[in-house]
């Protein structure tokens, strides 16, 4: 038995993560950059002319308090004002008031800042498709809930997330080359 435990206790050290042995997930992509990444992917859809109203609002869901304030203060610095020549406009409400704000903004596209709660999940696929907007989130759990695109990481470089059973039947279309370059995920 005192032969074994050397080797647990390497099994242990190597599981927990102590000295750098285990594999560390990539950190997350910062709101700003991989919003940026998610409107550069939208402007490829043939139809995204149709999507919101004259200025492309993003709405994002959330609430004073919680983590959409960070989210916030981020967008609010963003270097692109404009997106394939509309106005560039970020707009929040919360869950409740989701589906309302979404048609009264003419959003073009609803971010989810964390998928914490399926409520709110769903509260933003019903405004995305209600507005006929593109939904979008910060977290990759919501993709598999029926979002349409995220960004993570690969070898340490922002990449899209595409949900394509979301972006068949929204009728959003990509081209292969951006396909090519995204993680698929369902």
């Amino acid at each position: 038995m005192p032969r074994r435990l050397p080797c647990l206790l390497l099994l242990l050290v190597m599981l927990s993560g102590v000295s750098g042995w285990a594999q560390h997930p990539e950190p997350a992509v910062p709101a700003q950059l991989a919003v940026v990444v998610m409107l550069r992917v939208l402007s490829y859809d043939p139809g995204f002319a149709g999507r919101g109203g004259d200025d492309f609002v993003l709405l994002v869901a959330g609430k004073p308090g919680d983590a959409s304030d960070k989210v916030l203060v981020d967008l609010a610095s963003l270097p692109q004002t404009k997106l394939a020549g509309r106005q560039l406009r970020v707009e929040r409400a919360g869950p409740d008031a989701l589906e309302g704000a979404a048609v009264q903004h003419k959003a073009g596209a609803v971010l989810l800042v964390g998928s914490d709660s399926s409520g709110v999940v769903s509260a933003a696929l019903k405004a995305g498709a209600r507005a006929n907007a593109y939904t979008l989130t910060l977290d990759e759990g919501a993709l598999r809930q029926g979002v349409m695109l995220g960004v993570g990481t690969k070898d340490g470089r922002p990449q899209p997330l595409i949900n394509p059973v979301a972006l068949k039947a929204a009728n959003v279309a990509l081209p292969q080359s951006v396909l090519k370059v995204a993680r698929l995920v369902q």
